[in-house]
């Protein structure tokens, strides 16, 4: 072949090869490419409308969605159809399925489909069918235009040249758009082989190495995608408010947490000034917070005050760190806060509880000792240390066994205390309650119990001592009030019937020895019998003094001058062979006192000392005044300030122990033989003293004497003169007297000694007879005698209903039982004229006569 031949068939080749590359794949790639760029413009456009379909979609606004696509539609005429359909695959856009437009050739339509997401939520799915005839037809038309210049030139001259374009350009051209393809698609595998040393060959290898970097940018992108994407969950999804804003305040994003926080839904606070959130007297604290910021500082765990969209404020811990951009620099702040209200409540209401329950641990009246179960000692009182007399640092040192050690020595039965220990301590569960005797004398009531928590674990055990010894004292003072209480009844009850029979006693032995002669031998046995009545008639009102029942006629009186009086009587009671020594203070010694119920202290005191001294001896009273300050009001644990006259009443006598002087103001204690004494001498004593807001006090030993100390509230009044010697009172009457009483005998007496001084004299049984026997006789009777304790009817009440139908009726009433007595039966009124039995037939007269002289 000549060298034509290799130049024309390669020409001719070429010219074949380059009319059918034109006709055959460089014209279809050219429309194709074009086809392509439209299509990716129309791509392009696609995810644009779909970023705007985003927001609508989360807000299910399908009014403005269908607005919005119907304007797209007509803004593209190319678009014949748009379909829009939600996760569910259920239509929403168009409402009804369109039809296809008459004319479009179905080989230039194509269908463009679109996922929209959000965040990794599917939202929906977006399809357009687009009609591609308008672009593609202009290029089909320059292309065959195009081919038949380039055949034309072909043929005449590129036919060589278009050999070498297919070799050197063409085909390094395809691989690159290949290339180009998959690495827009996302593929990294299309092969470009070795490049040339020419242009293209550089081109080539140019492009291999951007796909590579790509490559790499693409797998650090998504990863940084990635990240982002569960950072962004987990802000979302957290229950901390989590916002960033700019360094003028202004908010740029929201988290759910935020929104609930605040009340604020996040459409509200984007573009808004932080301050909305923060309360007025705290809006200088942004200014600080921003400055620190744009610094570069990070502020941790601020606790403030912020307010919600309800107004309502509330207690927030915030943390703020600034936010940069790609250089470094500051562009804003990220905070996140947490509402504190309720913890910071619970905290608050924790220190208040335990405040509470650290000031009544410390104020509690019992000593209280917790202890851990490997024996050390968590918490205790001041109390604890108090009563157990412990020093505070071994207390504060928490070692369990020094106290125990401690506490042990000062029982008077510690083995019988570490054996309960003991006990409690294999039995965790239990609980106990129990009583301690101290060495010194006191009486603490222990009470133990388990420390568990809220599932039942045992934490240790917890002690509680109370000092019980004052307690225990008034408890045996309530007995004896009690036990007294109990016999001052049972006396008063005796003492009730003993004065009606004493009453008779006196009165017949009275009118037997008015009636005798004054030499007739029988006078001397009644006067014995009257004394002897008499002597009975004392001891009732021992026993009434005893039970502080009788009354005390008070009035201010010269101790001295009752002694002097007395003394003459208390050395006939001593005797002969006992020496009285009377020593008085030289100035008068006023108190407020019953002179009658003193001269029974003295006589008392007097009968006590005599048979103390059988072989004689000296019995000494004196007097002086003294002051009770507080001092000694501490140190001897009685009286009042102020102050007091002074009766000492000694003798030299036998003494007595201690045991005994426990015991001498017991009721009927006594040391003297059976028939001596009934016990209720130093009782009787003790009762008037107190009745008089007095005390007293004893010292004595065996074989050294007896000396009482009676301490009587000094007073400043004078001394009130006595009465003079009254004129013989006039005991006579001739008024007529109803008189009603259930005894008897006491009637029988009463009747016969008013009428014989000249009274006429009705008598009723009971209260309700009296009643009806004034009715009968209204216009005679001039005085009312009755007994104020009757069957039926009491005297009280009798007299009540004559009053309401008689008023200014006169009354004297007569009881038997002891005053206090007469007030619990029949509530008497203190201004009621009355007398008490046994009474004689004289005061008896004396007292009628004058009831009813004052009545006139």
């Amino acid at each position: 072949m000549n060298l034509r031949s290799k130049v024309l068939l390669p020409l001719a080749l070429f010219s074949v090869l380059l009319a059918h590359y034109l006709y055959a794949h460089y014209l279809p790639a050219s429309l194709q490419n074009i086809e392509q760029t439209y299509q990716r413009a129309t791509e392009r456009h696609l995810d644009s409308v779909i970023e705007g379909l985003i927001p609508l979609l989360l807000g299910h606004n399908l009014d403005t969605i269908y607005e919005n696509l119907d304007a797209l539609k007509k803004k593209n005429g190319n678009w014949l159809e748009i379909q829009l359909m939600d996760r569910d695959h259920l239509l929403l856009y168009p409402l009804e399925e369109p039809k296809a437009p008459p004319g479009v050739h179905s080989d230039d339509v194509r269908t463009l489909t679109r996922h929209i997401g959000y965040l990794g939520t599917e939202l929906g799915t977006l399809t357009v069918k687009v009609d591609f005839a308008p672009v593609l037809s202009e290029t089909r038309h320059r292309n065959r235009q195009l081919l038949t210049v380039m055949l034309g030139l072909i043929v005449a001259f590129v036919a060589s040249a278009a050999w070498i374009l297919e070799r050197m350009v063409i085909r390094p051209v395809k691989t690159l758009s290949r290339a180009s393809k998959h690495l827009a698609e996302g593929r990294f595998d299309a092969d470009l082989g070795k490049g040339g040393r020419d242009e293209v060959g550089e081109l080539v290898d140019r492009f291999a190495e951007m796909r590579d970097s790509i490559r790499g940018y693409q797998s650090e992108l998504l990863e940084r995608i990635k990240e982002i994407r569960r950072l962004a969950s987990i802000v979302e999804s957290s229950d901390d408010a989590i916002f960033s804003k700019s360094l003028d305040g202004t908010i740029l994003t929201w988290n759910r947490g935020a929104a609930a926080m605040y009340g604020y839904a996040e459409e509200e606070v984007k573009g808004q000034s932080v301050r909305m959130l923060i309360p007025p007297p705290m809006q200088g604290e942004l200014e600080s917070i921003l400055t620190k910021v744009a610094r570069g500082e990070h502020i941790y765990q601020l606790e403030t005050v912020r307010v919600k969209k309800s107004g309502e404020w509330f207690d927030v811990s915030l943390t703020v760190s600034p936010l940069y951009d790609s250089s470094g620099a500051v562009i804003g702040a990220a905070a996140i806060g947490r509402d504190i209200s309720e913890p910071k409540r619970t905290s608050e209401e924790l220190r208040v509880k335990n405040i509470l329950l650290s000031t009544q641990q410390e104020t509690s009246l019992d000593g209280i000792l917790a202890v851990d179960g490997s024996g050390r000692i968590i918490s205790s009182n001041g109390r604890f240390a108090e009563i157990w007399d412990l020093a505070p640092d071994l207390i504060a040192s928490g070692a369990y066994q020094l106290v125990l050690q401690s506490l042990t020595g000062k029982l008077q039965a510690p083995d019988e205390f570490l054996a309960k220990l003991e006990h409690l301590y294999r039995h965790g569960e239990e609980k106990s309650r129990d009583e301690l005797v101290l060495k010194d004398g006191r009486t603490l009531d222990m009470y133990s119990s388990p420390m568990v928590d809220q599932n039942g674990r045992n934490l240790g055990r917890v002690w509680y001592f109370r000092d019980v010894t004052e307690h225990h004292r008034l408890e045996e003072q309530l007995r004896q009030s009690q036990k007294m209480e109990s016999i001052g009844t049972f006396a008063g009850g005796i003492a009730h019937d003993f004065n009606n029979i004493l009453t008779a006693i006196v009165g017949y032995g009275t009118m037997a020895l008015l009636q005798s002669a004054e030499d007739d031998p029988r006078r001397d046995a009644i006067d014995q019998m009257l004394r002897a009545a008499e002597k009975a008639a004392h001891l009732t009102k021992d026993l009434l003094l005893f039970c502080r029942k009788q009354v005390s006629q008070k009035s201010t009186v010269d101790i001295n001058e009752i002694i002097r009086t007395t003394s003459t009587f208390l050395k006939r009671i001593i005797g002969e062979d006992v020496e009285c020594r009377v020593s008085l203070h030289a100035e008068p010694m006023p108190v407020s006192a019953d002179p009658h119920q003193l001269e029974q202290v003295l006589m008392n005191f007097a009968t006590n000392a005599r048979d103390a001294m059988e072989a004689g001896g000296i019995f000494t009273i004196t007097t002086e005044p003294t002051r009770f300050d507080e001092q000694f009001i501490s140190i001897h644990g009685y009286g009042r300030p102020g102050g007091y006259v002074l009766i000492t009443v000694s003798d030299t006598g036998s003494g007595m122990d201690k045991t005994t002087q426990e015991h001498i103001f017991d009721p009927f204690f006594t040391t003297k033989e059976v028939g001596k004494g009934t016990g209720l001498g130093l009782a009787v004593v003790y009762g008037i003293v107190k009745d008089h807001d007095g005390f007293i006090n004893v010292y004595s030993e065996p074989g050294k004497g007896t000396t009482f100390r009676i301490y009587l509230p000094q007073l400043s009044a004078s001394i009130q003169e006595g009465p003079t010697e009254p004129e013989r009172f006039q005991v006579r009457g001739t008024e007529t007297i109803l008189l009603a009483e259930d005894d008897e005998t006491v009637r029988t007496l009463t009747r016969g000694v008013l009428e014989e001084f000249g009274y006429t004299v009705l008598t009723a049984t009971n209260g309700m007879e009296a009643v009806q026997k004034f009715r009968e006789n209204r216009e005679r009777i001039a005085l009312l005698l009755f007994d104020l304790v009757m069957p039926k009817k009491t005297g009280k009440e009798a007299y009540d209903e004559i009053r309401e139908e008689a008023p200014g009726t006169r009354v004297l009433f007569a009881s038997g039982y002891a005053p206090d007595l007469v007030q619990q039966k029949v509530l008497l009124d203190e201004k009621m004229p009355i007398v008490f039995k046994p009474v004689a037939p004289m005061e008896l007269l004396r007292k009628v006569r004058e009831t009813i002289d004052a009545a006139a």
